[in-house]
């Protein structure tokens, strides 16, 4: 018991620390654009809880394939390891198709919610800059879904911990600006910070999985495969409700954003501040639950149904 439990709270710890840079992230925007000016702290509050509701849910998608890569992890089924990741490739283009459908057009949310108009146009100019890097976020959703289910969530933390050290010093740039260099940007700076350090977690991501030798067993370069129907449905009816679950669950959290929005700039911008330490506090379960998963599926993959229990025993 011991054991699993050193296991586990060292795979949530790694993973906290992980999805905690990544929160940063937000809280950086808020810190930022609070300085630049009330409003655009405001509209970032409306555009962050539109993009969140949207990339939550398509991101719960993709986590619950996590039990299916420790169960075949387990039962040290490399290869198919690599062959079912080639197949999530296709949901997670249809999820970021998906999603950018919806960061491209949020007018009817936007109208319903009956968000300040003054605020609109920067909403959408930011929803319409982070649209280009969802299907990049969502890529390392699934890189990071497949190390913590190899139970090797470390990496997965160093490149979210960098980003975080190029995502501080970039929003403060493009937002704020730079005398003579860089002119300042307001909202559309954080936007644009964000789609650069997408695309830089991904692109290292790949660069890591194309150098490490830990990835050689799983063949994940592989030759891409056609659709199989039958693997592709294994994943919607695993991870449709999952994305429902969670998005009905973040949703409650962050439409608030765009009901309070028409109560005035002061009471969005405080609003968002709340939001991010709500946020922070979730990643504590999130992380125990993450680990508890991966070490669960990767002893039922094993065949060791009772060290399973122990480690759901453990996670509870």
């Amino acid at each position: 018991m011991s054991s699993e439990r050193t296991i586990i709270m060292r795979h949530a710890g790694t993973v906290m620390v992980g999805q905690l840079a990544v929160m940063a992230f937000s809280i950086t925007d808020t810190l930022v654009a609070g300085h630049f000016a009330d409003t655009a702290l405001a509209a970032l509050a409306v555009a962050a809880a539109t993009y969140v509701t949207v990339h939550i849910s398509l991101m719960g998608m993709l986590q619950a394939l996590l039990p299916v890569w420790a169960e075949l992890h387990g039962a040290q089924r490399y290869a198919e390891v690599g062959r079912s990741v080639r197949q999530a490739l296709y949901l997670c283009a249809l999820t970021a198709t998906l999603g950018m459908w919806a960061l491209f057009c949020p007018d009817v949310l936007l109208s319903w919610t009956q968000v300040p108009a003054d605020l609109q146009a920067d909403v959408r100019s930011y929803l319409t800059i982070v649209a280009f890097g969802l299907p990049a976020s969502l890529l390392f959703r699934m890189y990071s879904t497949l190390n913590q289910s190899l139970g090797k969530p470390k990496l997965v933390t160093w490149i979210q911990v960098g980003a975080l050290l190029v995502k501080i010093p970039l929003s403060i740039a493009l937002v704020l600006g730079i005398p003579h260099v860089v002119p300042p940007m307001g909202l559309a700076g954080c936007a644009w910070a964000t789609l650069v350090v997408m695309l830089l977690m991904i692109a290292l991501a790949i660069v890591l999985l194309r150098t490490q030798d830990f990835y050689k067993p799983y063949r994940i370069w592989a030759p891409m495969e056609a659709p199989h129907a039958a693997t592709l449905l294994r994943f919607v009816r695993l991870g449709l409700p999952s994305g429902l679950a969670i998005g009905v669950e973040v949703t409650s959290f962050t439409l608030m954003s765009l009901f309070i929005a028409r109560l005035g700039v002061v009471a969005t911008a405080s609003h968002q501040i709340v939001s991010n330490m709500t946020a922070v506090l979730y990643m504590i379960p999130l992380s125990l639950s993450i680990a508890s998963s991966a070490r669960v599926s990767y002893w039922i993959g094993a065949g060791q149904i009772h060290r399973a229990r122990q480690a759901l025993r453990t996670g509870l």
